[in-house]
Protein backbone atom coordinates (compact mmCIF):
# COMPACT_ATOMS: atom_id res chain seq x y z
CA UNK A 1 0.00 0.00 0.00
CA UNK A 2 1.13 3.19 -0.87
CA UNK A 3 0.88 6.83 1.51
CA UNK A 4 -0.17 9.76 0.25
CA UNK A 5 2.48 12.40 0.35
CA UNK A 6 2.15 14.40 3.20
CA UNK A 7 3.59 18.04 4.20
CA UNK A 8 3.78 20.70 7.45
CA UNK A 9 5.05 23.91 7.38
CA UNK A 10 6.59 25.22 10.90
CA UNK A 11 7.79 29.25 10.27
CA UNK A 12 8.95 31.68 12.56
CA UNK A 13 8.47 35.21 11.39
CA UNK A 14 10.71 36.96 13.73
CA UNK A 15 13.65 34.91 15.79
CA UNK A 16 13.70 37.75 18.60
CA UNK A 17 10.20 36.60 19.47
CA UNK A 18 10.73 32.72 19.25
CA UNK A 19 10.24 31.20 22.39
CA UNK A 20 10.44 27.76 21.63
CA UNK A 21 7.73 25.08 20.10
CA UNK A 22 9.35 23.13 17.43
CA UNK A 23 10.31 19.97 18.78
CA UNK A 24 6.83 20.00 19.82
CA UNK A 25 5.25 20.92 16.62
CA UNK A 26 7.48 18.12 15.49
CA UNK A 27 5.99 15.26 17.56
CA UNK A 28 2.70 16.48 16.91
CA UNK A 29 2.85 16.18 12.99
CA UNK A 30 4.95 12.57 13.46
CA UNK A 31 2.02 11.29 15.24
CA UNK A 32 -0.52 11.89 13.11
CA UNK A 33 1.68 10.58 10.06
CA UNK A 34 2.18 7.49 12.09
CA UNK A 35 6.02 7.47 12.49
CA UNK A 36 7.80 4.89 14.16
CA UNK A 37 9.36 6.36 17.72
CA UNK A 38 12.56 5.06 16.55
CA UNK A 39 12.60 6.97 13.01
CA UNK A 40 10.76 9.88 15.44
CA UNK A 41 12.89 10.29 18.30
CA UNK A 42 15.97 10.50 16.11
CA UNK A 43 14.13 13.05 14.02
CA UNK A 44 13.69 15.27 17.03
CA UNK A 45 16.75 15.41 18.62
CA UNK A 46 18.51 16.28 14.79
CA UNK A 47 15.63 19.47 15.03
CA UNK A 48 16.65 20.18 18.67
CA UNK A 49 20.31 19.96 17.66
CA UNK A 50 19.21 21.77 14.37
CA UNK A 51 16.83 24.37 16.34
CA UNK A 52 19.40 25.26 19.19
CA UNK A 53 22.42 25.74 16.80
CA UNK A 54 20.35 28.26 14.97
CA UNK A 55 19.08 30.14 18.32
CA UNK A 56 22.47 30.22 19.90
CA UNK A 57 24.94 30.93 16.41
CA UNK A 58 22.96 31.52 13.58
CA UNK A 59 22.75 35.82 14.03
CA UNK A 60 25.59 37.83 15.20
CA UNK A 61 24.94 40.99 16.90
CA UNK A 62 25.36 43.12 13.89
CA UNK A 63 22.11 40.97 12.50
CA UNK A 64 18.73 42.56 13.49
CA UNK A 65 16.80 39.20 14.37
CA UNK A 66 13.49 40.76 14.00
CA UNK A 67 13.99 40.80 10.31
CA UNK A 68 15.75 37.50 10.47
CA UNK A 69 12.76 34.27 10.07
CA UNK A 70 12.97 30.36 10.01
CA UNK A 71 10.77 28.25 7.88
CA UNK A 72 11.00 24.39 8.84
CA UNK A 73 9.44 21.64 6.27
CA UNK A 74 8.63 18.27 7.12
CA UNK A 75 7.20 15.45 4.89
CA UNK A 76 6.54 12.02 4.52
CA UNK A 77 6.06 9.56 1.94
CA UNK A 78 5.86 5.99 1.32
CA UNK A 79 9.97 5.04 2.58
CA UNK A 80 10.91 8.60 3.64
CA UNK A 81 10.51 11.06 6.30
CA UNK A 82 12.28 14.57 5.21
CA UNK A 83 12.57 17.80 7.66
CA UNK A 84 14.14 21.25 5.54
CA UNK A 85 15.17 23.97 7.54
CA UNK A 86 15.17 27.02 5.41
CA UNK A 87 16.82 30.09 7.30
CA UNK A 88 18.23 34.11 6.21
CA UNK A 89 20.77 33.48 8.21
CA UNK A 90 24.42 34.44 7.48
CA UNK A 91 25.66 31.40 5.39
CA UNK A 92 26.75 28.44 7.68
CA UNK A 93 27.42 24.92 6.12
CA UNK A 94 27.77 22.46 9.09
CA UNK A 95 28.20 19.63 6.93
CA UNK A 96 32.11 20.91 6.10
CA UNK A 97 32.76 22.16 9.96
CA UNK A 98 36.19 23.06 10.35
CA UNK A 99 39.05 21.38 11.47
CA UNK A 100 39.91 24.22 13.76
CA UNK A 101 36.26 23.53 15.17
CA UNK A 102 37.00 20.34 16.19
CA UNK A 103 39.69 21.12 17.84
CA UNK A 104 38.05 23.64 19.96
CA UNK A 105 34.95 21.53 20.49
CA UNK A 106 34.06 22.17 24.09
CA UNK A 107 31.63 20.27 26.65
CA UNK A 108 28.08 20.41 25.18
CA UNK A 109 29.12 21.06 21.59
CA UNK A 110 28.53 17.93 19.86
CA UNK A 111 25.38 18.95 17.82
CA UNK A 112 27.15 19.22 14.59
CA UNK A 113 28.46 15.84 14.84
CA UNK A 114 24.79 14.83 15.59
CA UNK A 115 23.40 16.16 13.02
CA UNK A 116 25.75 14.80 10.26
CA UNK A 117 25.22 11.21 12.02
CA UNK A 118 21.76 10.56 12.65
CA UNK A 119 20.07 11.18 9.52
CA UNK A 120 20.36 8.75 6.35
CA UNK A 121 21.38 11.33 4.39
CA UNK A 122 21.85 14.92 4.43
CA UNK A 123 22.61 18.03 2.68
CA UNK A 124 22.70 21.76 2.50
CA UNK A 125 22.69 24.28 0.22
CA UNK A 126 23.00 28.03 -0.12
CA UNK A 127 19.81 28.95 -2.05
CA UNK A 128 20.07 31.43 -5.13
CA UNK A 129 18.19 34.06 -2.89
CA UNK A 130 20.68 33.69 -0.40
CA UNK A 131 19.30 31.41 2.37
CA UNK A 132 20.65 28.65 4.26
CA UNK A 133 18.83 25.44 3.24
CA UNK A 134 19.47 22.26 5.34
CA UNK A 135 17.74 19.05 4.79
CA UNK A 136 17.51 15.39 6.77
CA UNK A 137 16.46 12.53 5.34
CA UNK A 138 15.47 9.55 7.49
CA UNK A 139 14.21 6.15 6.25
CA UNK A 140 11.34 4.65 7.29
CA UNK A 141 12.13 0.91 7.09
Amino acid sequence: MTRKTEEAVFLVESVSDYSGGLVDWIEEQISEMEVSDEVGTTLMTVCAEIESNFLKHAFPSTHDSDEQKLKVTLSISDDTVQVTFLDSAPPFNPLTESSERKKNLEIGGRGIPLIKKLPDKIEYKRTADGQNKLTAHFNLD
